[in-house]
């Protein structure tokens, strides 16, 4: 989640209702893609993960709907794909 935070704001709208930051749906979002799973699938594992929710910092679930909607921002691609590229210039070896 400290990856997201320098390319999205906390919230996407000053008066939004302030449940989930972004920074905590981008993560869900990545982790719903690298489990494989659907946004339903996601919310079961969430729900039975305290450790999971801890992490993510939630106080309560998105519902799987909420994800989506998320995702189906236009810009939503490529803010993973930007945070995705700076994961692994952060991880890989450096060639010497």
């Amino acid at each position: 989640m400290s990856i997201s935070g320098k390319y999205v704001e906390p919230y996407s709208h000053p008066k939004s209702p302030k449940k989930y930051t972004q920074s905590q749906l981008l993560s869900i979002l990545i982790l719903r893609a690298y489990l494989k799973t659907t946004y339903r699938g996601i919310i079961e594992i969430l729900e039975t993960s305290e450790l999971l929710q801890k992490r993510l910092q939630l106080t309560q679930l998105p519902s799987y709907s909420t994800l989506n909607y998320f995702a189906d921002r236009s810009h939503v691609l490529d803010i993973i794909d930007k945070m995705l590229a700076d994961i692994i210039k952060e991880f890989a070896p450096t060639a010497e």
